[in-house]
C-alpha cells in the first residue's frame, strides 16, 4: 500500500516545493530518505536537472538550518548572536560590524555554501537567492518560542 508522509510532506510544501512534487516525494519516504536522494533521483520527479538542483539545495538548506539550531547540546537561539552578548531581530540578518561576531544567517549560508559547488548555487540563484532569508525568517518565527512569545518586542 502507497502512503503519503503527511510530515514529509509539509515540509516540502513549506520549502515553497510544488505540490504535485511534494506528494510524489512523500509518497512512502520519510524527510530523511528525501535528503539523501541525489540529483538524478530528484530529477526523475521534477523532469529537469534545472529543477533538480533547485529542489536538492532547498531540502539540504532545510538540513543545514535544522542541524545548526537543534545540534550540540542545546538548541541555539535563532534570536541572539551566537556569542550570546548582542539581540539581533532577525531581520538584520547582515554581519554585524560592530562586534565583528557573524549573525546565524551567516553561518547557516556559510555551512551550506560548503556542501555544493559555486556553479550550482549560481545556476539557480534566479529562483532561490531571494528564497534563502525568507525560509530562514519563517523557520525562525515557527521554531523560536521567544518569537512567538513577544520577548523581543518588550
Amino acid at each position: 500500500m502507497v502512503v503519503v508522509k503527511s510530515a514529509t510532506k509539509k515540509r516540502l510544501l513549506d520549502m515553497g516545493l510544488a505540490e504535485d512534487l511534494c506528494h510524489k516525494l512523500a509518497t512512502d519516504r520519510k524527510i530523511g530518505e528525501v535528503r539523501k536522494m541525489n540529483i538524478k533521483q530528484l530529477e526523475l520527479f521534477t523532469e529537469s536537472q534545472y529543477s533538480a538542483m533547485a529542489t536538492k539545495l532547498r531540502i539540504t538548506f532545510d538540513e543545514v538550518m535544522a542541524k545548526f539550531f537543534t545540534g550540540g547540546t542545546k538548541p541555539k537561539s535563532s534570536l541572539e548572536y551566537r556569542t550570546g552578548k548582542l539581540k539581533s531581530c532577525i531581520i538584520n540578518w547582515w554581519t554585524d560590524y560592530v562586534s565583528g561576531d557573524a549573525h546565524d544567517f551567516d553561518l547557516v549560508m556559510s555551512k551550506f555554501r560548503q556542501r555544493f559547488p559555486k556553479s550550482w548555487i549560481e545556476m539557480v540563484a534566479q529562483v532561490n537567492d531571494s528564497w534563502y532569508p525568507e525560509y530562514y525568517q519563517d523557520w525562525v518565527d515557527q521554531n523560536s518560542e521567544s518569537y512567538k512569545n513577544g520577548v523581543f518586542y518588550k
